[in-house]
């Protein structure tokens, strides 16, 4: 309602037009300060003077001043650039290192430091204290006072005792080493306690230690149960008998391959004679054989001689386990 009241009230005086452009488009446009319902592009009415436009989409800003003629338009052309702003930051304690975003914070103390408009990520850390993790939104131009306050923790003492002492000890997912530890000194709060070795099951403890709290804590890693070893008697049976089937299986097959092709022999020898007589020539004598023996010849040689060697092989292996 506020913009149509503006735009009325512009119009209720003699002016001139106003073309106005950004790039990007798409921008919400004000006029003197007040705020309208147009986007960029757009052409507006405005009374006879001089006025303040500026342009704002996102984090990006753009101003300019149009002076305005009674029924002549004019054009503006904004280019939007982001504009950044700043944050003070207030450690506590002023040892506190601080990162936004990653990036360490080197301003001096008590200077705001300026960072891109739109939302960031801090980070405040000291020895002996909790980390701590913040994100604000820091909109264009905006001026922030930020406080990072960290809790600084007491030391404590843990000694570890490990069964086998070959075991690695790792401490809140950091490894500190193999065999016992006397770890002093160690933050106090919660801690996790894990415990690995080759041929163990890991051993692992939650604790809660107090400011100057000594705590002992021993982790007993179980041995794995080892693979039973493997029988080689009843492997050795298990092949035989299986050389044995696939033997056995193998000579039935050249035995069935040779009776099969029985005619077939009986005629190539008789054709033997043929040739000798003249009546069948040699290179019909070879068709003969190429056609209708050579094939089942080479299956009953190949699984004869294949089938024999699994049955001896099988036969052996029983006859020795």
């Amino acid at each position: 309602m506020i913009p149509l009241l503006i735009a009325a009230s512009f119009a209720a005086r003699a002016g001139g037009t106003v073309d106005l452009r950004s790039e990007p488009s798409g921008a919400a446009l004000t006029v003197d300060g007040q705020g309208t319902a147009a986007l960029t592009p757009a052409r507006l009415e405005l009374p006879a003077g001089v006025h303040h436009v500026s342009a704002a989409l996102g984090c990006d800003r753009a101003e300019a001043t149009v002076s305005v003629r009674e029924g002549e338009a004019a054009r503006v052309d904004l280019r939007l650039q982001p504009v950044p702003g700043e944050v003070l930051f207030l450690p506590d304690p002023p040892e506190v290192e601080i990162t936004v975003d990653g990036l360490p914070v080197r301003a001096p103390p008590g200077e705001p430091v300026g960072l891109p408009c739109g939302e960031h990520r801090v980070k405040a850390t000291l020895p002996g204290a909790t980390p701590v993790v913040l994100s604000f939104d820091l909109g264009p131009g905006q001026s922030l006072t930020l406080p990072v306050r960290l809790e600084v923790r007491a030391a404590a003492r843990l000694e570890v005792d490990l069964t086998p002492d070959t075991a690695r000890l790792f401490v809140d997912g950091v490894d500190v080493g193999v065999g016992d530890r006397a770890l002093d000194p160690i933050l106090e709060g919660p801690h996790q306690v894990r415990a690995e070795a080759p041929g163990f099951s890991p051993a692992e403890a939650t604790l809660v230690l107090g400011p100057g709290e000594r705590r002992q804590l021993a982790l007993d890693l179980t041995p794995t149960a080892a693979r039973p070893a493997l029988d080689g008697a009843k492997v050795a049976r298990a092949a035989g008998w299986t050389s044995l089937g696939v033997g056995g299986a193998l000579l039935a097959f050249a035995g069935v391959q040779y009776l099969s092709h029985l005619d077939e022999w009986r005629t190539y020898r008789d054709a033997g004679a043929d040739v000798q007589a003249g009546r069948m020539t040699a290179s019909e004598y070879d068709r003969y054989y190429e056609t209708h023996l050579a094939g089942p010849q080479r299956h009953t040689l190949v699984g004869g001689v294949t089938g024999g060697l699994l049955v001896g092989l099988g036969g052996g292996l029983l006859l020795v386990f």
